[in-house]
């Protein structure tokens, strides 16, 4: 899939966080999450305040973008 440019500065943004505020970019962070390159690592925890990382597949395509 070929990511837009908002989509790839986010991508870009959230790989530089160990855990990414859910409050940023929620619109990319959203698209991002649904094709599966982000993930809520308080997923399991429904009280947690939800925060972010890149999962494999968004790391495969940063280095695939050569970022």
């Amino acid at each position: 899939m070929e990511l837009n440019s908002r989509l790839i500065a986010a991508l870009k943004e959230i790989s530089q966080w160990k855990e990414y505020p859910p409050n940023w970019k929620t619109k990319s962070r959203e698209k991002l999450e649904a094709l599966g390159m982000v993930e809520n690592i308080f997923a399991d925890s429904p009280e947690a305040v939800p925060a972010y990382r890149l999962t494999e597949a968004g790391r495969k395509q940063l280095e695939a973008l050569g970022q």
